[in-house]
């Protein structure tokens, strides 16, 4: 169910929390990691002791699905494999991370946010009137605030495809030159 969603979250976040500290970032991105981390925790445990919009909360937290890519890509990281050149797999694991967080971030959350004011807008007020703050601000502040990290993470992450497409395209051998060679 949805609250077990909401839970695994906030358990997930607050582990990975520690893990923001052992990485090589700069210390900035640790800055916007760490709150990233804190309201998700505040907003799904909050949500998951309130029992309430856990609906817009599980639509919201699809976005999590980018969170495989980027595990794998973690991995090669933390292993240190000293690739000259990127494998074929993590060449299509990072096009995956990337085509996964245009369609789970950049797209999803404008979304979601427009159903959300739609559903709010059309809700019977006997409904309406058991949501509280955190349904009725801090939801919408928090998802409008990941959105607005997704936008400023996009730029690094497709400066990453575009090199990535770049070596891609360097290894493909040219069509337009012959290959046969002429005797005399």
């Amino acid at each position: 169910s949805s609250s077990i969603l909401g839970k695994l979250l906030a358990a997930r976040m607050t582990l990975h929390i520690p893990i923001l500290y052992l990485r090589n970032t700069d210390t900035s991105n640790r800055t916007l990691y760490l709150c990233h981390h804190l309201m998700v925790v505040l907003v799904y445990g909050a949500g998951t002791l309130r029992a309430r919009a856990h609906f817009w909360g599980s639509v919201a937290a699809l976005c999590e699905v980018t969170n495989v890519f980027l595990t794998i890509e973690e991995f090669f990281v933390l292993v240190q494999r000293d690739e000259k050149k990127p494998s074929n797999f993590r060449n299509v694991n990072r096009a995956s991370f990337a085509v996964s967080y245009v369609v789970m971030r950049l797209a999803l959350f404008p979304l979601t946010l427009l159903c959300f004011a739609y559903d709010l807008c059309t809700m019977p007020a006997h409904f309406k009137d058991q949501l509280g703050a955190l349904e009725l601000a801090v939801y919408p502040v928090a998802l409008v605030a990941v959105f607005g990290l997704s936008i400023v993470w996009a730029k690094a992450i497709f400066a990453e495809m575009r090199d990535i497409l770049r070596n891609v395209l360097a290894t493909t051998p040219d069509n337009h030159k012959s290959t046969t060679t002429t005797t005399k």
